[in-house]
């Protein structure tokens, strides 16, 4: 649980980089203040998460498609915490 720096609500974090709650951030996307990724950002993934999007996404489970191999080769350049 955490608390919503934009309304001091508490909310569900589902995920460490989650930093407001999901009203908020619907309110900020309608408003266009939502900020993508820059390219070459860095971002922090638990070893476990990593392991089951991996399970996840195996190109094994889907019938080895052109969008699981992509998913997997992605996922494979990541480096876990």
């Amino acid at each position: 649980m955490a608390i919503c720096p934009e309304c001091n609500t508490l909310f569900e974090q589902m995920a460490p980089w989650q930093k407001i709650c999901k009203s908020c951030y619907k309110k900020q996307k309608q408003k266009g203040s939502v900020v993508a990724p820059s390219e070459g950002a860095v971002y922090l993934i638990d070893s476990l998460l990593l392991r089951r999007l991996k399970q996840l996404t195996h190109p094994d489970k889907h019938n080895d498609s052109e969008l699981s191999n992509t998913v997997m080769k992605l996922l494979n350049t990541l480096k876990p915490i």
